[in-house]
């Protein structure tokens, strides 16, 4: 059931993007234009503690 609801929602936004003329990676890209994720991670309770542990692990190498 899973494979099915994919393969039908796949289908939709596959449909929804072309009606708009676009593609999923300039949706994203739109999407993410101006948005300040450290703004929003403070918002949201983040210590620049927090922060600075965070962006390290974004940053380290797989091991």
């Amino acid at each position: 059931m899973g494979w099915l609801f994919q393969c039908a929602q796949t289908q939709e936004i596959d449909d929804i993007l072309a009606r708009k003329h676009t593609t999923a990676r300039a949706a994203v890209l739109a999407t993410l234009d101006g948005f300040d994720a450290e703004a929003y991670l403070r918002a949201a309770g983040l210590t620049a503690d927090d922060l600075g542990t965070f962006r390290s692990r974004l940053l380290e190498s797989p091991s």
